[in-house]
C-alpha cells in the first residue's frame, strides 16, 4: 500500500470518529434537558406548598429562637376551632403541624398590613403568617400567637361613590342609625351617622323621621360593594318636597 492510499484511509477514519462525537455530545445535550431541573431543595425538588404561599407574596419560613418565640409565614390553615387555628408548614414530605391559639389581644392584619379581619374571616385553604410564644406545656407545637396574617384575605375595596333605591327599613329616626336600601335587587346597609346630611329632594334640610317606605333615597358615602355596606356623607330623599 502506498503513502497516498494510507493517508486516504487515515482520512476517512478520522473523519467518522468526529462525526461519532458530535452526535454522542448531541445526545447527552438532548438527556440532560430533560434532566428535572435543580432547585435550592435538591434535584427534581417540587414543593406546591411553596408555591402557593408565594402564590400570595409570602414566603415559607419557621423561626424558633432558644427562648422559645416563633415566627412562621406561609403556613397552610387546615382547620379553625373555637379560637384555635391548626395550620401545617410542608417541605416535600415534612410536615409540621401548628396550634395557633388566638386571644382578645391577638393583632388579625390583612394581606396589605391593615387591620381588621378576625378569626372568623379566616378558613381552611388560607395562607397565614403568625408570631408568639411556643407553649412549652403543649403536646404539639403550639403558639400562642400575638399577631396573625392572612395573606389570602385582601382589604375590602372601599370606594367614594353614590347610590340610589328605594328605602326597604329604617332602624331609627336620630342618629347614628341605619336603614337598608335596596339598590337593584341588592340591599344595602346604609350607616348614618352624626355628621350626615339628611336631604330633601330641593337639597334642603330634612329628618329622618319624614322618611317612609318605598320612598327612592340617594346616597353618597364610603362603598363597600363586598359587604353591601354604605358609610354615609349624604342622604337624599328625591321623593321628599
Amino acid at each position: 500500500m502506498n503513502m497516498k492510499k494510507l493517508f486516504y484511509l487515515a482520512g476517512i477514519g478520522f473523519l467518522a470518529g468526529l462525526t461519532l462525537l458530535a452526535g454522542t455530545l448531541a445526545l447527552a445535550r438532548e438527556n440532560e434537558g430533560n434532566k428535572p431541573k435543580e432547585n435550592k431543595f435538591g434535584e427534581g425538588f417540587q414543593n406546591r406548598h411553596e408555591d402557593d404561599a408565594r402564590g400570595v407574596d409570602s414566603t415559607l419560613e419557621v423561626h424558633i429562637t432558644k427562648n422559645g418565640k416563633a415566627l412562621v409565614r406561609g403556613a397552610r390553615v387546615t382547620g379553625v376551632s373555637g379560637s384555635d387555628i391548626m395550620a401545617t408548614t410542608t417541605w416535600g414530605s415534612a410536615t409540621i403541624n401548628w396550634t395557633v391559639h388566638t386571644a382578645s389581644s391577638t393583632q388579625f392584619v390583612y394581606r396589605g398590613g391593615s387591620s381588621g379581619v378576625s378569626i372568623s374571616d379566616i378558613k381552611s385553604g388560607d395562607i397565614i403568617s403568625f408570631s408568639g410564644a411556643v407553649s412549652p406545656n403543649a403536646p404539639a407545637f403550639t403558639v400562642n400567637a400575638t399577631v396573625v396574617k392572612d395573606w389570602s384575605v385582601t382589604k375590602p375595596k372601599v370606594e367614594k361613590m353614590t347610590l340610589q333605591g328605594k328605602l326597604k327599613s329604617l332602624a331609627g329616626t336620630t342618629a347614628p342609625t341605619s336603614f337598608v336600601l335596596t339598590v337593584g335587587g341588592t340591599d344595602y346597609t346604609v350607616s348614618v351617622g352624626i355628621g350626615t346630611a339628611i336631604l330633601k329632594a330641593n337639597w334642603l334640610p330634612a329628618s329622618l323621621a319624614d322618611f317612609e317606605i318605598n320612598d327612592t333615597v340617594r346616597v353618597y358615602g364610603s362603598v363597600d360593594s363586598s359587604a353591601h355596606t354604605v358609610d354615609a356623607t349624604v342622604v337624599r330623599n328625591v321623593d321628599l318636597h
